[in-house]
């Protein structure tokens, strides 16, 4: 069984689930289940995108914040963070089991993960023009070939006008989805993770130096006039992918962490200062959760999937798998009848999912 894991990273609860104009989304929601997610502390993007890959706490990695990323050596930048979760990610798991991965933005190194499959950098991978920025390196030129120039960060430099840096954010997300259907459709893959990263830096660049206090619309207008269209943006991205998926496929949109708060104390600048709560929704053939499932944690995802991909949960994970706990927190818990089992298919078969 194949899984797909759509990365959102310091996406909005309120807005993700609670949108109408995001279908794809809602469809998941209907055949699936979501839920707000526990994060990690600190609920940064390192720790926690990390905390997510192997089910353990940032004690446990030894990784606690922002700069975990850019720790250099003389090997090679990033080392002290490959060393920590080195052979414990999910990847690596069926790795082992001879299973191709392909991770495309997913932090935290400045370079490519080296994998048993393929691996494009994250958005502190040096210029992508004059460097190699994948893993096997001969994809670099190939992506170059299809793309032009591949996009894997956003100037949020203040003298930007709202406007181009929207632009610029959204022409971003796209080119790397338009990679990301690329790689799905032409190499081999069980495990898939691509990291959007354009709904953060929509929060860094149009709230970072933003007065709230004298401004009478508040952070919720804010939200509906910079974010909205690129949650309907994602909407339809994901659309695209799920047209390209089998009836073998585990599904997985997750934030791992919530947006940067604009009211806070601490400055919107500040890039660990992300809200405790992440969410997600999780679709699959297999029907084993549904509705809302409420209590889940960040370090429950990995052992999830790999439960539900018929994996053995390593000891070292910390979490548990939530189809385990399902029948207990979730209120659509349980596995249906026949009845329902079909009307789950027709509802996947109307989705493009199957």
């Amino acid at each position: 069984m194949k899984t797909l894991v759509l990365g959102l990273e310091s996406a909005d609860a309120d807005l993700l689930f609670g949108l109408e104009d995001l279908p794809f989304l809602r469809r998941l929601m209907e055949v699936g289940c979501y839920g707000r997610l526990e994060s990690v502390v600190p609920p940064a993007s390192i720790p926690a995108w990390m905390c997510l890959a192997t089910g353990q706490d940032p004690g446990s990695l030894g990784i606690y914040g922002s700069r975990s990323s850019v720790e250099h050596s003389e090997d090679a930048p990033g080392t002290a963070t490959f060393r920590s979760v080195a052979g414990q990610t999910i990847w690596d798991h069926l790795g082992r089991e001879g299973k191709p991965s392909i991770l495309v933005g997913v932090p935290p190194t400045e370079h490519p993960w080296k994998i048993h499959g393929i691996s494009v950098g994250w958005s502190l991978t040096p210029d992508t023009d004059n460097v190699v920025f994948t893993h096997p390196s001969e994809l670099s030129q190939e992506i170059r070939t299809l793309v032009g120039r591949y996009p894997n960060a956003a100037n949020e430099s203040p003298s930007r006008s709202g406007v181009d840096l929207a632009e610029q954010i959204l022409a971003m997300s796209q080119t790397q989805f338009r990679v990301v259907r690329h790689l799905m459709q032409t190499k081999p893959w069980d495990y898939f993770q691509f990291v959007d990263i354009g709904l953060d830096r929509l929060h860094h660049g149009f709230m970072r130096n933003h007065d709230f206090a004298h401004d009478e619309r508040g952070a919720d207008s804010l939200h509906l006039e910079t974010l909205r269209p690129y949650y309907r943006h994602l909407d339809d991205e994901i659309g695209k992918v799920l047209e390209l998926l089998d009836e073998e496929t585990v599904v997985l949109v997750v934030s791992p962490h919530g947006p940067h708060d604009p009211e806070a104390a601490l400055p919107v600048s500040d890039r660990d200062n992300c809200s405790e709560l992440g969410a997600f929704i999780l679709a699959g053939p297999i029907r084993t959760l549904g509705g809302e499932v409420r209590g889940a944690r960040l370090v429950d995802i990995a052992p999830t999937l790999l439960d539900l991909g018929g994996h053995e949960i390593p000891r070292s994970m910390q979490g548990r798998s939530l189809v385990e706990l399902g029948a207990h927190e979730s209120p659509g818990g349980g596995r249906p009848d026949a009845d329902e089992e079909q009307l789950i298919r027709e509802r996947l078969s109307g989705l493009g999912y199957i």
